[in-house]
């Protein structure tokens, strides 16, 4: 794991989700003006932009929510491109999108948004 999982605990440094990506305007195709995506900034999928879609919030189970969310990918790196993820790095890698959809939403509700809307942080 590369990033600060609560859950889980490694040997190697753990930095926090934030600074694994960041929020960017997405500009062309078929999707409307003033459209943002996440892009991955570190680690396996560096470079890689996704939009997320549809999110819900499911029932606790076992003490936790569930976070059911859509994403398409925007751009995708050529080193990656048609690459296959084994079962755990598939896991890994939804587990990782769903972290960072969380965060965005804690960000979003700290700071007292009613509207949830994926965008750049005003500096």
């Amino acid at each position: 794991m590369f990033w600060n999982r609560k859950k889980k605990q490694t040997n190697r440094p753990i930095e926090p989700i934030q600074e694994w990506y960041e929020i960017i305007p997405i500009v062309g195709g078929n999707l409307p003006r003033g459209s943002y995506g996440v892009k991955i900034s570190k680690g396996p999928y560096k470079d890689l932009v996704i939009k997320f879609g549809a999110v819900s919030v499911d029932g606790k189970t076992d003490n936790r929510t569930n976070l059911r969310y859509e994403y398409d990918f925007v751009f995708v790196p050529t080193e990656l491109e048609g690459k296959e993820l084994s079962d755990e790095e598939e896991t890994t890698f939804h587990n990782f999108l769903g972290d960072v959809l969380a965060n965005i939403m804690e960000a979003a509700v700290l700071n007292e948004s009613k509207d949830v809307t994926i965008q750049p942080e005003e500096k």
